[in-house]
């Protein structure tokens, strides 16, 4: 989402930078299906996966803070935030920017998880029936076009129910770090193949 992003707010350094971090979340959601394994073994893996998504955003703010101009790092932070939604609240700096309590995140995490699920449900389904992903070419464009609808309600119910945990303060407090709203059209994040349609 934040490399889409950047080349939509043509920001003009550090493309090399966001190609590899693409390159890296993608294979950070390239891990097998979690559909089998106990809810201890899926809070594991939950938690290692956002442990290592915090790191490479680490890492990749590292680089672009010698890349970008002040202002211009400034604006893909509220960008990305903005195109995060809840994924980006039980983050460290949300927690702490929002001083969220333990159980306001493990609230978040858990609708995070659950929405994740639903997700590689739908994307079990949909290979299942030969749809992208199947290794059998592309597959039916109304079954995808559901999933991906679906996946967007998903996406918006997680939302709605993360913001919900947050008090009035704390909300007020996120529409100031997301600064101006950055319009992106998610339906061009499902353009080709591989592509996560979480939020």
């Amino acid at each position: 989402l934040v490399a889409h992003a950047w080349g939509r707010a043509k920001l003009s350094a550090g493309d090399e930078i966001l190609a590899a971090h693409r390159q890296e979340s993608s294979e950070l959601f390239s891990g097998g299906r979690s559909r089998d394994l106990s809810a201890e073994e899926r809070e594991k893996r939950q938690k290692e996966s956002t442990e290592k998504r915090t790191a490479l955003r680490k890492k990749t703010e590292a680089k672009l803070e010698t890349a970008l101009e002040k202002d211009q790092l400034k604006r893909l932070g509220e960008i990305e935030l903005q195109q995060q939604g809840v994924d980006g609240l039980a983050s460290e700096p949300m927690v702490a920017a929002l001083k969220l309590t333990k159980e306001q995140v493990e609230k978040i995490r858990s609708t995070v998880s659950t929405r994740d699920e639903e997700v590689r449900k739908l994307m079990g389904d949909l290979r299942g029936r030969g749809g992208p992903g199947a290794g059998g070419g592309p597959g039916g464009g109304g079954d995808f076009q559901a999933m991906r609808e679906k996946t967007e309600k998903l996406r918006k119910e997680a939302g709605e129910k993360g913001l919900a945990v947050l008090s009035k303060e704390q909300r007020e407090e996120l529409d100031k770090l997301k600064g101006k709203t950055f319009e992106l059209d998610r339906r061009a994040l499902f353009g080709g193949r591989g592509n996560r349609p979480g939020g």
